[in-house]
């Protein structure tokens, strides 16, 4: 964005200063004129060109966005809440204490600016800044357009509150002082953002640095970490790099984890921070599957998004019931376990989640991630008399714990009871069943194996009744 509006302000300027050669203006409103007139006119000539123009107007919509990406991406929200909408997180995360200077940053160079041929340099630094601090007050992801300027006009600000501390004239030194040791102070809420990282680089620097899982103790080294698991256990995608052609299928998840699956996993996200990557539509429909509270809306669409497989991430705040809190929460496997969803790889152990980022309150432990395939599930067909209750589970074992997948029916009238499972009693995933399903049907308690490519097909796997006595 900075070298695009140096650009800008450069053909601006080299254009008002050819029409002040060829004909001065006595006045400041004739000399703003001049510098006017070529900004239409360029404007007007990038809005001719249907390339320039489409692009500026996705770009404008993106600014102004607030629909439903505005209200869950970090980067898109206000720094502070703004027209309704929400701050996703205190202001003084991004910039401590100085946040509440962001509007009052174009003041710093004409409140410390003396001589008049300085004046035009600190209006320029006060136009340049204010732009990017209006920017930065609607989205907080311009805060790194705005740093830099900001960063000056902070300065100058303390500056002025420095020369204008009443002090004995024998300590003129304490003028910066008081400027600094007020800058340290406005600078303290970002102690524990960059405190720990900062220790993490020292650490490495002198070679002192703890073994491989370091990267536990840091949420997003937790992440990469997974993903890393997720691109070990999950089929290589044709089309994820080839222009002009879709991918063979993608992960659904939440879109921050969008880029990580892109650059660490190596796999196709149906979400991305980025809107313009996966588009607006695919985001929509991610959130839909998210929400959904019927599993077979929430399959459907999966099918229509391309999606394989699903990846949940741990925060507080899940809407009780939805396929994300049963998926995440329940590893599927509540009151209504799920069917279509098996539960590959959960982790790593010791990890944190990501919303550790942001401070927010948890239990001890926590499962930070957990990958789902989508399959279609063989179908347990049970032989027994009508009426009769019906259960199949299987104890299943992850890197973190051992669990019991079980799901029940009643025998229909004539005699038989459905049940769709999602896991085979064989297979080398992460995630493994220690044996055969343990189906009951009354009293009668049967053993069934399930193979991977029938859970894979759909197929049925027929248990008829018991042998005869005797036999």
């Amino acid at each position: 964005l900075y070298p695009l509006a140096l650009l800008a302000v450069a053909v601006l300027a080299g254009a008002a200063f050819a029409l002040e050669r060829l004909r001065p203006q006595r006045s400041s409103a004739a000399r703003l004129l001049g510098l006017i007139a070529p900004a239409l006119l360029v404007g007007l000539a990038i809005l001719a060109v249907p390339g320039p123009r489409q692009g500026l107007l996705a770009a404008s919509g993106f600014l102004g966005m607030t629909g439903s990406a505005g209200w869950v991406v970090t980067e898109l929200m206000p720094l502070f809440p703004l027209l309704g909408r929400p701050a996703s997180q205190p202001a003084i995360y991004f910039f401590g204490y100085f946040a509440y200077l962001v509007p009052l940053a174009p003041l710093g160079p004409l409140l410390a600016t003396r001589p008049p041929r300085e004046r035009s340099a600190a209006w320029l630094l006060a136009g340049w800044s204010g732009i990017f601090a209006g920017l930065t007050l609607w989205q907080v992801r311009y805060g790194l357009d705005f740093t830099p300027a900001g960063s000056i006009c902070f300065a100058l600000l303390l500056a002025c509150v420095g020369q204008r501390t009443p002090v004995p004239s024998r300590l003129p030194w304490l003028r910066p002082v008081v400027a600094s040791v007020l800058g340290l102070m406005l600078l303290l809420p970002l102690r524990p953002v960059y405190l720990r990282p900062a220790q993490h680089s020292l650490a490495a620097l002198r070679g002192t640095s703890p073994g491989p899982d370091a990267a536990l103790r840091s949420p997003v080294g937790s992440m990469v970490r997974f993903l890393r698991m997720v691109r070990r256990v999950t089929p290589e995608t044709s089309g994820f790099l080839d222009d002009g052609e879709a991918p063979e299928y993608g992960i659904l998840s939440r879109m921050h984890i969008g880029h990580p699956l892109h650059y660490v996993a190596r796999r196709a996200s149906a979400s991305d921070g980025l809107l313009g990557i996966t588009g607006p539509e695919n985001f929509a429909a991610t959130m839909r599957f998210l929400e959904a509270r019927s599993e077979a809306r929430a399959v459907a669409l999966a099918e229509g998004l391309g999606a394989r497989y699903v990846v949940t991430s741990y925060f507080p705040g899940m809407r009780p019931g939805t396929i994300e809190a049963r998926l995440h929460e329940e590893a599927g496997i509540g009151s209504e376990p799920l069917e279509h969803f098996r539960l590959v790889a959960e982790g790593p152990k010791g990890g944190r989640p990501l919303s550790d980022l942001f401070g927010l309150p948890r239990p001890d432990v926590v499962v930070p991630y957990r990958l789902f395939e989508i399959v279609p599930g063989a179908v347990l067909e049970v032989r027994a008399p009508a009426g009769t209750p019906v259960s199949a589970s299987v104890t299943l074992r992850t890197p973190l714990r051992r669990f019991t997948w079980k799901a029940e029916g009643v025998a229909d009238a004539e005699g038989v009871a459905r049940i769709r499972v999602p896991y085979p009693t064989e297979g080398s995933a992460p995630t493994t069943a220690l044996g055969s399903y343990r189906v009951e049907a009354g009293d009668v308690v049967r053993l069934a194996a399930v193979s991977e490519a029938e859970v894979r097909s759909g197929s049925t796997v027929r248990i008829g009744p018991p042998p005869p006595s005797g036999d």
